[in-house]
């Protein structure tokens, strides 16, 4: 007896469904069965029964499938075929088993060019799968066609009505039934259907109740299957349906003329209007969203024979004078109603109707933002709305879950907080242990990276059994990028990967030299072996190291033996191993390790029924557990007593008092799937048949019944990048013409047009919200529909109001000394000071650090070294060759750096550095034949303050230094400060000249700074008082463009030296097409001179303005290099 029981509020189907369990069953040992769509839907309603029959146990909540099979069961006992063996992940190892025997039959061509280039056999597998989900649909949706194929006896003739490039199905489908048996539904329902006919059915194994709740559609076949057991069960089915009315045969506007152009293509629209009068719209929103359902109505009424109470469940929602703009809308589906201009008169809408709103935002955290503030203001204006009767729902949660935690897990200081919980997200989301398993797999197949690796040494699960902690994880991160590692296991790893067979920068290049680096020392750069040890390992460091070494040698290990591949049950054993020595496990991480035990478990043990052991490659398997492991969401969270977010999910159909719905944008709903293009159900549609676009619509639609009170929609509405108008899904159209067309605002002059009253209403409906949080319109007594309950952007807002059109001053005032008023003075900072003042000021007053190199880790081998990589080659070849080494002979030691590019093109760079180097030297060792002197301490007092410091390279001749680096303006000032240090010690033993050896425009250069004992002091106090006043506010001193102005000025001698001077300062100053860039790029001088221009004599003081720095501090300088005393 098939029972059915419809109404528009799930309510009235709960208090049915009491009813109907209030009569006790035959005995209390049997249990209840109660088929849900979702998991969800059964949490619920679970709790809603035990609400009201106090009690609720021994009940079961299969889904519809489930419940299908053990009826089936139940009539025909062991003549039940087992269907789990045509189930996709069942099915696709034998058709991976069967394929290889029919591709190069003629009518599986299509397939054979698919799979041509198929190397690693992911193709085979992929295409394997879709076969396998498609023939899957087959048995449920086209039962009569499979039954057809299998009875079909080929004998040479071609398949009837079937195209050429469909061939391959039947043949495929025959030879699978052939290996294993009619083991699908189609099968099991035909021997159901005529063991009930033949009166043979075994009734005592069925259930005497069965209920299905909350179902929007089911399979034809499933129907036919509950229509056909005995009288004596008892089958309920409870839907929530739109309508009390019969709507199985509305057609919304778009599907009308689509019919009618199939009789008259070049017909105009509003002829073919008026000539459907046989064809009846109903409700527009209706008709456009509930095909589904319609369709379901239609089948139901046509495949059988169903009993309805007499009782109305039905509930207008407008009752008691009490409606809404959300209630009036739900009443008009009701009763099908239609409202048009001219047809049904429009209804007036309060102005403090919010039942229904959209809101339209520039990206997705802007939504969740938004979404914050309008659910505290619902809960300040409804205090008897609690946070378990809002629910979240969105397409992707994912996608949002991110943004979710970013904005409702950390609020203002002092808002108060929305308790929330996110569920639906995919297991590798919020499982740390399945990413951690997933992150090996991938790095089997990769390159071995050093980024990867040390991301996957960062996951806690990973690094806790290898017993590091978080900073010994950072400090072994650090030595390893400074060991020179890149990527590769090791050079037979690299030629695996198709790469020349080169160690250096491999894993086992740097692990060497961390580990021979805590045995001997490095610096004095003797190789061991060909290994340069790293020596910055030392102590009770050596525990880090033995660690690390521990986990690569068993990631290695690992990646080495899961990169070949093999049987099924092979993969097993090794990755229940790599799964308990690489990953830890705890109480609360435990259902994650099962999780992954148990799919490994039921992949072999499928694989082993369907007898397929042919060997798979990494690709395929990483595939494979990708899929099983992340497709099933995890329900944690959901009906946890705080603001739910999900996933937008079929059937979910619970009524809440609020309902969200997040991201409802054109391109992300209604969501699309891409069926494969060999699927007979998609080119041969039938009512009935499952789409994805269709259960989205109709999933709008339950969700449109479901909300109680208010129903709130966000979209993005504006691009983020030129805010440009983009439009919502066509269900909100949809959704914003219905009301539009049928409500207008209330006060609105009566006068008014249709189309002056829809504008209105649009406008009163969507509300469209500016880019930033902080703008002052959230603040604005004046725009009522804008506002925020955030102290920050208020203080933003109200900041933002005082900005003027003047351009931006990042400092307008001189800072007061402090309480680090000067004293103490390092020579180091002095020169740091002079090579950028902006740069000083910033970081050592103000504690501003900009352009850190936050970048990925480089994880490529030097193939183009970069200049600083170049500087601390010819800087380490300087020294050697300083100490006497031959440069040929240092090339095997640099090599083992890994600084240098492998094989030839490493040698030339060498051989290019070194020929820069050999000049540098050759004028150095001429200053070396005489006796190097102790380094000089420096303890000075000038101008009210001490300078101490260490001053080295000091000879019986003179100080006499070389670098590898070109002599810059900027090393010009330091070598300066000092040269000048030096000659105002009071030492008579002491040289007085500098000699500064480096790089020049065009070969080597050499500096030489004379004897000024006498004017020393004077300059060097004039500096320090300088750097007094940089301490106090930026300076306007930029060494390679004062050095070019002051250069230029002093060299020429005519009324135009001061243009001339500029021109120059300005080629330094601003970037090029070549060359390094302008010192105007620099981020300390772009934020410190901000709303400014520092090279225009602009500034109060005109001592600190930059032309009279530039000659104060480079005059003196330029003098002592072309004096004819150096």
């Amino acid at each position: 007896m098939l029972n059915l029981y419809k109404s528009n509020r799930i309510e009235k189907l709960v208090d049915t469904l009491t009813d109907v369990l209030a009569t006790p069953l035959a005995t209390p040992h049997e249990p209840e069965w109660i088929s849900v769509p979702t998991q969800g839907l059964g949490t619920w309603l679970g709790m809603e029964l035990s609400k009201q029959l106090g009690i609720w146990a021994n009940a079961k909540f299969p889904f519809p499938r489930m419940l299908i099979e053990q009826v089936m069961t139940g009539v025909l006992g062991e003549k039940m075929p087992d269907t789990a063996f045509f189930r996709p992940d069942s099915l696709v190892w034998r058709i991976m088993g069967l394929l290889p025997e029919f591709i190069h039959r003629s009518e599986f061509v299509p397939l054979k060019n698919y799979l041509a280039d198929d190397k690693n056999g992911v193709k085979l597998f992929q295409l394997s799968w879709r076969i396998a989900r498609t023939f899957d649909q087959y048995a449920v949706y086209r039962p009569a066609m499979v039954r057809a194929w299998e009875k079909f006896r080929e004998n040479g003739r071609p398949e009837p009505s079937r195209r050429k490039e469909d061939l391959w199905q039947p043949i495929l489908w025959r030879a699978l039934v052939k290996r294993c048996g009619a083991l699908h539904m189609a099968s099991a329902a035909e021997l159901f259907f005529d063991a009930l006919q033949n009166r043979n059915e075994c009734t005592d194994l069925l259930p005497s109740r069965i209920s299905l709740f909350g179902i929007s559609t089911l399979p034809p076949l499933y129907l036919k299957v509950l229509a056909g057991l005995p009288d004596q069960v008892s089958v309920n089915l409870f839907l929530l349906s739109p309508s009390r009315e019969y709507w199985a045969y509305i057609r919304s506007k778009h599907e009308i003329i689509k019919e009618l152009r199939r009789s008259d293509p070049d017909a105009d629209v509003a002829l073919l209007m008026d000539q459907a009068l046989y064809m009846e719209e109903g409700n527009a929103l209706l008709a456009s969203l509930g095909r589904l359902g319609r369709d379901f109505q239609y089948i139901a009424e046509e495949v059988a024979d169903y009993n309805e109470p007499d009782e109305d469940l039905y509930v207008d929602p407008c009752i008691a004078g009490k409606s809404n703009l959300l209630n009036v809308l739900q009443a008009d589906m009701l009763h099908l109603r239609l409202r048009r201009p001219g047809e049904v008169e429009p209804v007036p809408v309060d102005r403090d109707d919010c039942s229904v709103m959209v809101h339209s935002c520039h990206g997705p955290m802007r939504e969740t933002r938004v979404l914050h503030d309008q659910l505290l203001d619902a809960f300040e204006r409804d205090p008897l709305l609690e946070p378990h009767d809002v629910i979240v729902m969105v397409p992707d949660i994912n996608t949002y879950a991110p943004y979710v935690e970013a904005v409702f897990g950390a609020g203002d200081p002092g808002m108060a907080q929305i308790p929330y919980r996110i569920s639906d997200q995919d297991l590798r989301a919020e499982g740390v242990v399945i990413d951690a398993f997933l992150s090996i797999l991938k790095l089997a197949g990769s390159r071995l990276s050093i980024q990867d690796v040390l991301d996957l040494l960062a996951l806690d699960p990973v690094r806790e059994v290898f017993d590091l902690s978080p900073e010994e994880t950072k400090r072994a991160g650090d030595w390893i990028i400074s060991a020179g590692v890149r990527w590769g296991m090791d050079s037979a790893h690299r030629q695996r990967v198709g790469q020349p067979a080169y160690n250096e920068n491999t894993w086992r290049f740097g692990l060497d030299r961390l580990l021979l680096g805590y045995a001997m020392p490095g610096k004095a750069g003797e190789l061991f072996g060909n290994v340069l040890p790293y020596d910055a390992v030392e102590g009770k460091d050596a525990g880090i190291i033995g660690k690390i070494a521990a986990f690569c040698e068993t990631l290695f290990s690992y990646v080495h033996r899961i990169s070949r591949p093999m049987p099924l049950s092979g993969w097993k054993q090794v990755l229940l191993e790599l799964r308990q020595d690489m990953i830890a496990g705890s109480q609360t991480l435990e259902y994650q390790h099962q999780f992954i035990r148990d799919t490994l478990q039921n992949m072999t043990g499928q694989a082993e029924i369907a007898g397929f052991e042919e060997p798979l490659s990494l690709d395929v398997v990483m595939q494979l557990l990708t899929r099983r492991l992340t497709e099933e969401p995890s329900v944690r969270g959901f009906l946890s007593g705080s603001v739910t977010f999900c996933n937008f999910l079929p059937m979910r159909s619970i009524p809440f008092k609020m309902i969200c719905l997040m991201g409802m944008n054109d391109a992300d709903f209604p969501r699309s799937r891409q069926e494969a293009g060999f699927d007979l159900i998609t080119k041969q549609p039938m009512p009935g048949d499952r789409s994805m676009r269709h259960d989205d619509r109709y999933l709008f639609l339950e969700a449109l019944l479901s909300a109680r009170n208010r129903l709130l929609i966000t979209y993005v509405g504006q691009s983020i990048k030129d805010n440009s108008m983009l439009p919502p899904s066509v269900v909100i159209s949809e959704l914003i013409d219905t009301i539009c067309d049928g409500f207008y605002p209330e006060g609105i002059s009566p006068e008014s047009s249709d189309e002056e009253r829809c504008t209105a209403m649009r406008r009163r409906l969507v509300i469209t919200h500016p880019l930033n949080p902080f703008d002052p319109g959230y603040f604005d007594p004046e725009v009522p529909d804008l506002f925020s309950y955030s102290d920050r952007y208020l203080e933003a807002a109200d900041a933002g109001r005082k900005i003027t059109h003047d351009p931006p001053v990042f400092l307008k005032q001189v800072l007061p000394p402090g309480t680090d008023a000067v004293s103490i003075i390092s020579l180091g900072e002095l020169t740091r000071f002079f090579s950028m003042p902006a740069a000083f000021f910033l970081q050592n007053r103000l504690g501003i650090y900009l352009n850190e190199n936050f970048d990925k880790i480089d994880d490529r081998e030097p193939v183009v070294p970069d200049a600083l990589e170049k500087y601390l080659i010819g800087s380490y070849l300087l020294d050697k060759g300083a100490a006497g080494e031959a440069m040929a002979d240092i090339y095997p030691v640099v090599r083992a750096m890994g600084t240098l590019p492998p094989g030839t093109s490493g040698r030339c760079l060498y051989s290019d550095i070194m020929e820069l180097v050999t000049p540098i030297n050759h004028l150095l060792a001429a200053e070396t034949v005489f006796d190097l002197m102790d380094p000089v301490m420096v303890d000075l007092e000038i101008s009210g303050a001490r300078i101490s410091g260490r001053i080295g390279d000091i000879r019986s001749h003179a100080r006499a230094a070389a670098t590898y680096a070109r002599l810059s303006a900027r090393r010009k000032i330091v070598f300066w400060i000092e040269h000048l240090v030096l000659n105002c010690l009071a030492m008579d033993t002491l040289a007085r000249k500098s000699i500064l050896i480096g790089r020049g425009q065009k070969g080597c250069e050499r500096m030489v700074l004379p004897d000024i004992r006498d004017r020393a002091p004077a300059l060097l106090k004039d500096l320090v008082r300088l750097y007094k006043k940089g301490r106090e506010t930026p300076l306007p001193f930029f060494p390679e463009t004062s050095y070019a102005y002051a250069r230029t000025w002093l060299k020429a001698d005519d009324a135009w030296a001061g243009q001339k001077a500029m021109k120059a300062a300005y080629g330094k100053w601003n970037t090029g097409f070549t060359g390094p860039p302008g010192e105007a790029d620099n981020p300390y001088v772009r934020k410190a001179f901000e709303g400014k221009e520092p090279l225009e004599d602009t500034f109060d003081d005109p001592e600190t303005a930059f032309t009279r720095l530039a000659l104060s501090v480079f005059e003196p300088l330029i003098d002592a290099e072309n004096s004819n005393d150096a």
